[in-house]
């Protein structure tokens, strides 16, 4: 019955409805105006793992991994973070860069398999992320009047391989950001924020961004959208005794980027270097492609672009103004720019 009714009111509409004129395009005009207010760019870093060698063999020709890969992936990096950056500066005013870093820089100690497979010792993959990640750095603070950093320790920098919850940022991670710090110390334009602390909250324009590794959160069966929940819920009530909040929150660790809408704001997750590795390809049965996250806040209206930056195109002309290896005198270590 009811679909002989709904078949009546379809033939009846057939011959009642007159069909819309076809139309020409209408001419698109775009202002020639710059926008109102100012941007800042906030590119996340993490899970760089860098030492952990992912050979193409072991993973059928879905991945590899190595030191001069990210040495190439850097340079690229920063090529795309300038690119994304100056397509918009012809209408929009970008003077600064946030670059949130949470952690995951070094390969690591934490599992008896790293232990035999890592490319180098523990120390020299501290020192090579942190030289060549400050060369990156002085790059692009020839491109922006302020370049701010704010950085967490990941689960990978761990100096032992048991989980403690004291002094957690006695870590390989730590002592990177510290020589990063110190490489740069000469950089007027760059500022550093190197908390004791796992999480933070960064203010960057009109928002507060809650910003962490995510190691602490525990899941089962792919991505814990219920365990991220209640980290976060759990955060902004302890946070409300001391009167403070946060707007965003963003987090690494779980390798692929995503992001999902709350009633009090985005929250976010940055994506790996590596892409897949013999982990997720054996374990797990599947790839992801090397990709980290660039979004734009403007001082009035928030986050008003994301962009996710690939990283699997890169070619050895990528890595000409990086530093092959970091001087036997760290002293003497002079930034190619």
């Amino acid at each position: 019955r009811d679909r002989s009714v709904q078949d009546s009111l379809c033939d009846l509409l057939r011959g009642a409805v007159q069909a819309l004129p076809v139309t020409k395009p209408h001419p698109i005009t775009i202002s020639k105006n710059r926008s109102n207010g100012s941007h800042t760019a906030v590119a996340l870093l993490s899970d760089l793992h860098v030492g952990e060698v992912v050979k193409l063999e072991s993973m059928g020709g879905l991945g590899e991994y190595n030191i001069e890969i990210f040495r190439q992936r850097v340079g690229l990096w920063v090529e795309k973070i300038l690119y994304l950056v100056e397509l918009r500066r012809s209408k929009l005013t970008i003077d600064n860069l946030q670059i949130i870093a949470d952690g995951d820089f070094v390969s690591g100690i934490i599992h008896d398999e790293l232990l035999k497979t890592n490319e180098v010792n523990i120390l020299e993959q501290s020192t090579t992320v942190g030289v060549i990640i400050a060369h990156a750095i002085a790059q692009l603070a020839a491109h922006f009047r302020k370049i701010a950093i704010s950085f967490t320790v990941g689960n990978h920098g761990r100096s032992i391989q048991k989980i403690e919850m004291k002094d957690t940022h006695v870590s390989w991670d730590y002592i990177t950001y510290q020589l990063i710090a110190q490489l740069l110390k000469d950089y007027l334009n760059i500022t550093f924020d190197i908390p004791k602390s796992k999480w933070v909250i960064t203010k960057v324009e009109n928002i507060d961004i809650l910003h962490f590794h995510g190691d602490g959160i525990r899941g089962w069966g792919g991505f814990p959208w219920y365990g991220v929940s209640r980290a976060v819920r759990s955060l902004r009530e302890s946070l409300m005794i001391q009167d403070k909040s946060f707007d965003v929150v963003c987090m690494g660790h779980f390798h692929v980027p995503m992001e999902w809408e709350t009633p009090t704001g985005p929250w976010m997750v940055n994506g790996n270097w590596k892409g897949g590795d013999d982990f997720s390809l054996n374990a797990l049965h599947t790839v992801v492609r090397p990709i980290q996250t660039l979004f734009f806040v403007h001082e009035r209206y928030g986050i008003v672009s994301k962009e996710l930056i690939y990283l699997d195109k890169q070619s050895p002309e990528h890595a000409l103004k990086l530093p092959e290896k970091i001087s036997d005198v760290w002293a003497s270590q002079k930034i190619l720019v």
